[in-house]
């Protein structure tokens, strides 16, 4: 899924990836996540995303650092 807009690490005007906060292999397997603020409380079903960044970025991040951290 792509769309145009801001890449929040470049500033530059390209199509935006999905991209996770925390990264996907952080999240535990099979283990149910909760939150609860002063509202409201409930499940998350899914990773938190957004269209945060570019490819390019996303590659960047990927390739120095998200990858030797996690290992």
């Amino acid at each position: 899924m792509a769309t145009s807009g801001i890449c929040k690490l470049c500033c530059e005007e390209k199509d935006l990836q999905l991209s996770h906060f925390i990264p996907a292999a952080l999240y535990p397997k099979n283990l149910t996540l909760e939150y609860a603020t002063r509202n409201r409380s409930g499940v998350v079903d899914e990773h938190m995303k957004a269209l945060l960044l570019c490819s390019d970025c996303e590659t960047r991040f990927n390739q120095n650092g998200e990858s030797y951290v996690l290992r």
